[in-house]
């Protein structure tokens, strides 16, 4: 089997410390209702619209950049976290990291698809928000309950 190309296992802890900081971040956000001048900044934009209005090209605009740091937080974390190595990574962890994949885009999509028949109008444009991020989660989900479930997690100890 071809080994696929991974990251040193030094980036898996940079990555849950990414992780972790997003979700915190995300949480005080939510709860805290953080000002949102904090994190309102001029930011360079490919492409720009407010409302059904045709779209600006290239623009520099003030904008809330907190949804923004979450999501690079969030998903830069989980990808260090899906792309960095076991300790002792092997072709059975291979395979374990191959089955999650596979259960993660089947989930995603499953996911997707009951969001396209049933949820409509604007909260639709949240499912999809949050549909982003499940690629990634159930992928370390379903990899860390595979190593566990085979005891992989235990006998690295």
């Amino acid at each position: 089997m071809n080994k696929v190309p991974l990251l040193s296992n030094r980036f898996k802890k940079v990555g849950w410390v990414l992780l972790i900081v997003a979700i915190l971040f995300r949480i005080a956000d939510s709860v805290l209702d953080i000002d949102s001048e904090i994190f309102t900044f001029n930011v360079l934009s490919i492409v720009s619209a407010t409302g059904l209005e045709e779209g600006s090209w290239f623009t520099v605009h003030q904008e809330d950049i907190s949804y923004t740091l979450f999501s690079c937080l969030f998903i830069g974390g989980g990808l260090l976290i899906m792309f960095s190595k076991e300790r002792a990574e092997d072709e059975f962890i291979q395979s374990l990291r191959m089955n999650a994949l596979m259960w993660s885009i089947l989930v995603h999509f499953v996911l997707l698809m009951i969001a396209f028949l049933g949820v409509y109008g604007v909260p639709f444009l949240g499912v999809v928000f949050y549909n982003t991020y499940t690629v990634l989660v159930i992928f370390i989900l379903r990899f860390y309950y595979l190593l566990y479930k085979n005891g992989v997690l235990s006998s690295e100890k």
